[in-house]
């Protein structure tokens, strides 16, 4: 099973590898035209607003426009009478009012089961008992999908416990998420279909997934697409995933970024690419979010892989975290504003990056001619898939440790995604100076300001980038 694996996987990838080096820059004479581009990235949380008018215009105010119902605001699992799942379903229609109010949509993930638990409840039991309210809003983009299993490890088997609730056993836990994928697109057709995968290993640490016997990120991701993603059109494909960057190591003091972070993101990104799925993540708001450069990091580095979607754990704070936008009394911590400022800065340029994600090509990473940092301490250190060269770029140099993610739009536009990987927990600024082939010009978009046409010295771009920042570069 491994070899197979393997094999479909490294086939994929040389694929992906080869249509990328056969790629040549094109240098294009003519200012590229943006003016008329549409597109957003998505903006989503976990444990999402109470359900109040108040906090779900706060939540829109902080720039999201997707969130999970989960258990903690819709719990449609509790209750056993006629009369507690017609309260529990006029609670639904209350969070889908409010969010439709607000142009929010919504993923439902109320009976999602997480990677130990053992007893699923199917969403044909959850469509059953409140299928008019889901009727109700079948139609409406609002509704915008369904997440049935959080970081499954797929060493357990499934247990029916309650026949009541159409429970029944799975040997394979990937024979249920596929069930739950076929009974919701049958009768939801036209929506999101999210299975929220575990991230990659970090070094000196094990994954749930080893006890499966899958011993790499790779084998993993490719169980998954051997026993549930080969089965769905392109169109649902969906490869989303938690690992989070920042930790604290073990003096109490110093804040590192993992190392699992970036490889996470690469081998999920090439996965996706050769497979024609859309690239989700999850982005760590519940520890160690000291500041708005510590947002912007991870935003900034998932979209240099062509991200898309964004989900962030968590918005408010049901479980004495301690982190989050809003705390256990309902009210906005710092954490809010380091968020609305980065979602602010993101959606200044949102629209001209969407025309970009579709042709992704790679990244190139470059060590800071100032960085302090180990080459085995980088952000990259254990990412694998790093471009050596691109034709379209003839220099990258920078003050401390950056790397661009490559990508083109439809009219053969090169867009360069540049990241500070400096830690964002100071204030360390990076001078990037990029040499790009047969280029004069550049329109750049930074620090959320206009777009700037910025005129090159012999095809050199210099640019600051703020702690955790970046810039979105098109050159011509």
């Amino acid at each position: 099973m491994k070899k197979r694996i393997a094999g479909m996987l490294l086939t994929c990838l040389i694929a992906f590898s080869a249509t990328v080096g056969l790629t040549e820059s094109r240098a294009t004479a003519a200012a590229p035209d943006y003016s008329d581009a549409v597109g957003h990235v998505v903006l989503d949380s976990w444990v999402g607003p109470h359900m109040t008018d108040e906090a779900y215009r706060e939540y829109a105010e902080c720039g999201y426009n997707r969130v999970h119902f989960n258990n903690t605001s819709v719990h449609v699992l509790g209750g056993s009478s006629e009369a507690d799942y017609r309260y529990l379903g006029e609670k639904l229609d209350t969070h889908f009012t409010l969010a439709e109010k607000y142009g929010i949509d919504v993923i439902l993930a109320m009976n999602a089961i997480n990677m130990n638990e053992t007893s699923p409840t199917p969403f044909e039991w959850v469509d059953k008992t409140y299928h008019d309210t889901l009727q109700k809003w079948k139609d409406s983009d609002t509704f915008c999908g369904y997440m049935p299993n959080d970081e499954p490890t797929f060493a357990l088997s499934l247990v029916g416990q309650d026949e009541s609730r159409l429970q029944r056993d799975y040997e394979k836990i990937t024979d249920y998420i596929l069930d739950e994928y076929i009974y919701f697109k049958h009768n939801y057709p036209g929506k999101k279909f999210e299975v929220v995968l575990l991230g990659d290993i970090n070094r000196g640490e094990t994954m749930a997934y080893q006890k499966a016997g899958l011993e790499t990120y790779e084998e993993y991701l490719g169980y998954y697409y051997d026993n549930v993603m080969q089965y769905m059109p392109y169109e649902d494909r969906v490869w989303s995933m938690d690992r989070y960057p920042f930790s604290i190591k073990n003096d109490g003091v110093s804040y590192y970024i993992r190392d699992g972070f970036i490889s996470s993101l690469e081998d999920l990104g090439y996965m996706a690419e050769a497979t024609h799925g859309e690239k989700w993540t999850y982005v760590q708001n519940h520890t160690n979010v000291l500041n708005k450069e510590s947002v912007l990091y991870q935003y900034y580095t998932a979209m240099a892989y062509g991200y898309t979607n964004f989900v962030t754990y968590c918005y408010r704070d049901a479980w004495s975290s301690g982190g989050c936008s809003i705390d256990e009394l309902g009210r906005r911590t710092d954490n809010y504003y380091y968020y609305q400022a980065a979602h602010k800065e993101i959606k200044s340029f949102e629209n001209v990056y969407m025309q970009f994600v579709d042709d992704w090509k790679g990244v190139l990473v470059c060590n800071g001619s100032e960085s302090t940092i180990d080459e085995s301490d980088k952000p990259w250190a254990t990412a694998t898939k790093l471009l050596s060269s691109y034709e379209g770029i003839r220099n990258f140099t920078a003050t401390q440790d950056a790397l661009i993610g490559i990508m083109r739009d439809g009219n053969g536009y090169d867009g360069y995604m540049l990241s500070n990987q400096v830690y964002p927990f100071g204030n360390t600024e990076n001078t990037v100076s990029v040499t790009f082939a047969d280029a004069e010009a550049a329109l750049v978009y930074t620090k959320g300001q206009p777009v700037q046409t910025v005129p090159l010295d012999n095809g050199t771009l210099t640019v600051t980038l703020s702690s955790g920042g970046g810039a979105f570069v098109i050159p011509y």
